[in-house]
């Protein structure tokens, strides 16, 4: 072999060897990320379960579904996404019931700390939260809504990019034109297959869009921090107290003691 011959085979070893890498770097980089947004979403599912927990145990203390749906427009929230109901675990509950000097007194600050729950649950559901206690961590703590619909819409930017600039049959291509020994042998046993763009191949191996949708991940509507609504849940509280005195005393000595027993 010539030097010229042996300096080609080298140039061409070089290129196709970057080309390659481009081409399966760029794939697993893209199935990377495919693969972090799967496990943010799982991640953000586990979130809106507890948002709905939190839902479900404010719509407890309200008694029913009319009663809910008056709080929840009292406080100027669409009532539809939050009506929601669910077993009340030890978990929901608080460490005790905050005291005050009436029954009453003692239901309306349930409220208020119930709703202060759900609302900054949702909140970082929807938008993250800097400001952590420490409750419900884990790794995927900073995810939220917002954040993955960002993702997603990124995501599908980089699958059209994957698809429309590195198609597998244009590397297939350039490899075969470098490999004289296949261009031989296809003419002679009359071989070879045509890899245009809208070859099979390219169809076959192309990334799907992420249907962001599929993932049924609740859009959860802004709903206004305690401080903002306090006087308002105040006021519908005292209401409901008066119209369900005793259920509400029942509900709230019941509450009272789950809450003992979860802390015995």
């Amino acid at each position: 072999m010539s030097i010229k011959d042996d300096f080609s085979s080298s140039m061409t070893d070089e290129v196709l060897t970057d080309m390659a890498g481009k081409f399966f770097g760029d794939r697993k980089e893209l199935e990377n990320k495919i693969g972090i947004f799967r496990e943010y979403a799982e991640a953000l599912s586990e979130k809106a379960a507890q948002v709905n927990a939190r839902a479900a145990f404010l719509n407890y203390l309200l008694m029913n579904r009319d009663n809910a749906v008056l709080f929840y427009e009292s406080l100027g929230i669409t009532p539809s996404v939050f009506l929601i109901a669910g077993i009340i675990s030890g978990e929901l509950l608080p460490p005790f019931v905050p005291s005050a000097f009436t029954v009453r007194g003692e239901f309306v600050r349930l409220a208020e700390w119930a709703y202060d729950r759900l609302q900054r649950t949702c909140d970082d559901y929807m938008n993250g939260n800097e400001e952590s206690d420490g409750e419900d961590d884990d790794k995927h703590g900073d995810v939220n809504y917002r954040l993955l619909s960002t993702m997603c819409d990124l995501i599908n930017q980089d699958v059209d990019k994957v698809n429309e600039d590195v198609m597998p049959s244009q590397v297939l291509y350039c490899f075969k034109r470098f490999n004289t020994e296949s261009d031989i042998k296809e003419c002679v046993t009359g071989g070879g297959t045509f890899l245009g763009d809208d070859c099979s191949l390219n169809r076959e191996l192309a990334f799907e869009k992420i249907d962001f949708d599929s993932f049924k991940l609740k859009k959860y509507p802004e709903i206004p921090p305690l401080s903002r609504v306090k006087s308002k849940i105040e006021t519908v509280c005292k209401k409901l107290y008066a119209q369900n005195k005793e259920e509400i005393r029942s509900m709230m000595a019941d509450l009272k003691e789950r809450c003992k027993t979860r802390l015995a």
